[in-house]
């Protein structure tokens, strides 16, 4: 951020080094609390073509929304399941599109200022006066983070790849994998959807395991960043060593 960067997404060149396939496109597409794809273009070149930003939500909303629910003694809705009993509200789906997060162009990131407790309790408002279900907001906030990772696909990556790589512990919700699936086979219908498990990485480990390799790079004075990615000035070391007094 110091040289101009958005700060994130910070995991890319892990993504690259890890999943980046010759002859094919692959996207990488994390789902933590926000949701961030790696393009990662190959058909051409010594290398991959590198596209990287945040694409909005994930599992924030749900989880917050789960912990509204039941007064805080669940955090998230496992497996999707409740979800998955609920009716997608296409009046608010459609609205929540229309954000302007979504129709941003790259380098772009986000986080709780965008989406987060703000913006759900505009959601539970509206809940209110449609007479929704909590099923229904759940299985709504589920396609918004289905549809946005689509619409940004649309918007912003040349073209559609070959494979999305799922991750994060969105991965494991198999309801919003399967929206997330639906999603994107509509702008491409031969395209594979996956997760990080089908490549030899637990969903759950990537991010820890993106920044261990930071450390690695920072340690052996190795730039962690790519500037067109983030919008920094410069390649540049990531980070700081500190030692214990």
């Amino acid at each position: 951020m110091a040289i101009g960067g958005e700060g994130a997404p910070l995991a890319t060149k892990f993504h690259a080094h890890n999943f980046a396939q010759k002859g094919r496109h692959i996207a990488v597409n994390n789902l933590g609390g926000i949701s961030n794809v790696t393009s990662l273009d190959w058909r051409s070149g010594p290398g991959p073509k590198i596209c990287a930003f945040d694409t909005g939500p994930a599992n924030i909303l749900m989880d917050l929304a789960v912990s509204h629910f039941s007064n805080g003694s669940r955090s998230c809705d496992f497996q999707g399941r409740i979800a998955a009993s609920g009716i997608t509200c296409t009046e608010l789906l459609n609205k929540w599109l229309r954000h302007p997060f979504i129709r941003k162009s790259p380098p772009k990131s986000t986080g709780r200022e965008l989406f987060g407790e703000a913006f759900v309790q505009r959601a539970l408002t509206e809940m209110k006066k449609r007479r929704l279900r909590k099923e229904d907001l759940l299985a709504t906030f589920a396609e918004f983070t289905a549809r946005s990772i689509a619409e940004n696909y649309r918007r912003h990556i040349k073209a559609m790849p070959d494979e999305v790589i799922l991750c994060g512990g969105g991965a494991r919700n198999p309801y919003l994998f399967a929206r997330i699936a639906v999603a994107l086979r509509e702008l491409k219908t031969d395209i594979r959807i996956s997760s990080s498990s089908d490549h030899g990485w637990n969903p759950e480990i990537i991010e820890a395991s993106a920044f261990a390799f930071l450390a690695w790079l920072s340690w052996n004075k190795r730039a962690g960043n790519i500037p067109s990615t983030t919008g920094a000035t410069k390649d540049c070391i990531l980070g700081q060593w500190t030692w214990p007094p």
